[in-house]
């Protein structure tokens, strides 16, 4: 693998995956009737609940929809792509950035997402989230898919 060690200036709140073709801005996604309110499609939304980026153990949650209204591509549309080694870039609300590589991507049935996802207080690791599988009536999708990734 090659990673260069400089840092992309990405501003403000933004998630950037460029093997992927990411670039997105990441908005607050807070828990509503305990379910995570994800933004449009166009944006990705981290939960509130996450710890910051440059702590130490826990979990840092990005949301993000594959389509939105069964039709428009949505932010984390290539997600399903990445695979161990992709390299993820975040920046927070002072536009520091830090660098992720992803070590897991697994596809599991909405109801089988572990809490380990959101409450993992082991070390730090940044959790993308989005749908995945087949599409059932309604528009809703069975799965979701999760990609793992360390700092480093």
């Amino acid at each position: 693998m090659n990673v260069t060690s400089e840092l992309p200036r990405l501003g403000a709140n933004r998630l950037y995956v460029p093997k992927l073709g990411i670039n997105t801005s990441i908005v607050a996604a807070p828990v509503k009737a305990g379910a995570l309110v994800v933004p449009g499609a166009t944006k990705v939304g981290r939960w509130t609940g996450s710890v910051g980026y440059g702590a130490k153990t826990g979990r840092a949650v990005i949301a993000g929809h594959t389509l939105s209204y069964g039709r428009y591509k949505g932010a984390l549309a290539p997600i399903a792509r990445a695979t161990k080694g992709t390299v993820i870039y975040v920046s927070d609300s002072a536009g520091r950035v830090y660098r992720f590589l992803v070590t897991v991507r697994a596809e599991m049935t909405k109801s089988a997402l572990p809490a380990d996802v959101f409450y993992g207080r082991d070390s730090m690791k940044l959790e993308l989230v989005t749908c995945g599988g087949v599409i059932l009536r309604g528009g809703h999708h069975k799965d979701n898919v999760v990609v793992t990734a360390v700092r480093f």
